[in-house]
């Protein structure tokens, strides 16, 4: 009897079998030898995430449970009059009293600021302010920086107990350029936060609006993130990189993004994209994240999904939002198991009923490692 040699797609897919269980079997040893438990889950999830790297989308997961909404506007019926200070009512945001802290809370430029602080209608003039104390909330006010470290967040932490940002305007127009003639602000981005609430605020002149990272839940909704800023952030760095929103690494419960309006502009080449989703690195994980109701638009891919070096997880939902790609680029999934659900996603038509332009198709898993935003 004469065996015939397998077809060229099955031994394709023989290949990726014994791939994905030499680098489970990698992983596995990883994990049974790791003390840490969060490492231990990343590297269970990760070998997950390898097994589910097909062709084809995700299998649907039911959408989460979900807060009531903070804003009843959709992300495509915002604008700077309706957000953060304006949305407020406070027409003169440079009429906020300022507030500097203590010298006792201030360190190396950074405000430490206290646990438990709610602070109302103040101007915030300092680069680098740090919320990890946690319980913080911030409602009505306008963080102007006038200097910021070069590759720095402005707002950045863990929070031990839950932050909020609410109607506050964070514009880092006023960061001045170097002496060598690049700008620091093009290194950093508005608010890089874990188990924090941004809510209804208005994020301009920063290179990158927020990222979402750590393992409770984040919100962010109703809030206008545009006009980032470009250019070199050190000499020969070329030009700076925008990311309207982005997580790179979350195993919390929820990140809801939802009825936001993110926009990269203006011209970049070097723009990732409204929403990014990247597993960057390879002790990275991210999960249950559900965008819902935003307009998303400007230079880059506005929706994109990436594997990297890192996974995840099968419980990524995209409903009801709008797409307005400034350099024609949609969405895309590099790797892994895809959306989960992708429902009533469309281009942006203002000239139509709730502005529902031709559906936009859910982007399929792509095996391709060129396959890239900048």
């Amino acid at each position: 009897m004469m065996i015939e040699p397998a077809p060229a797609a099955t031994k394709g897919l023989y290949i990726k079998i014994i791939s994905v269980f030499v680098s489970c079997l990698v992983l596995l040893t990883g994990t049974i030898s790791c003390v840490d438990k969060k490492a231990h889950e990343k590297r269970s999830n990760i070998m997950i995430s390898l097994i589910l790297d097909t062709a084809v989308t995700g299998e649907p997961s039911k959408p989460p449970a979900l807060p009531p909404p903070a804003t009843s506007l959709k992300g495509w019926q915002l604008n700077g009059t309706n957000t953060g200070l304006a949305g407020a009512g406070i027409a003169d945001r440079n009429s906020l009293d300022l507030y500097n802290p203590p010298a006792d809370q201030v360190q190396y430029g950074t405000w430490y600021v206290p646990a438990g602080t709610i602070m109302t209608g103040q101007r915030i003039e300092m680069g680098g302010i740090d919320i990890s104390a946690g319980g913080i909330t911030f409602e009505r006010c306008y963080f102007h920086p006038l200097s910021i470290g070069r590759g720095m967040p402005l707002l950045r932490g863990a929070g031990a107990a839950q932050n909020i940002i609410r109607n506050c305007d964070i514009d880092g127009s006023a960061i001045p350029l170097n002496g060598d003639g690049t700008n620091p602000a093009c290194g950093s981005i508005a608010v890089s936060c874990a188990n924090v609430q941004v809510l209804l605020c208005n994020i301009t002149g920063l290179a990158s609006g927020v990222a979402f990272y750590g393992k409770e839940p984040v919100t962010m909704e109703g809030t206008f993130i545009h006009d980032l800023v470009q250019g070199e952030w050190f000499l020969g760095s070329g030009q700076s990189h925008q990311d309207g929103f982005t997580i790179r690494d979350y195993t919390g419960s929820l990140a809801l993004i939802r009825n936001n309006y993110i926009l990269t502009n203006p011209v970049s080449l070097m723009a990732t994209g409204p929403v990014f989703l990247q597993a960057t690195w390879s002790n990275c994980f991210i999960d249950n994240i559900y965008i819902e109701g935003n307009l998303l638009a400007g230079y880059g891919y506005n929706l994109a999904v990436e594997r990297d070096n890192g996974a995840y997880g099968k419980h990524l939902w995209a409903v009801n939002n709008r797409f307005d790609p400034y350099s024609g680029w949609l969405a895309y999934v590099e790797h892994g198991p895809g959306w989960a659900l992708w429902q009533d996603n469309n281009l942006n038509d203002t000239g139509q009923t709730d502005n529902r332009g031709a559906a936009v198709a859910e982007p399929m898993t792509q095996a391709n490692g060129n396959l890239s935003a900048p």
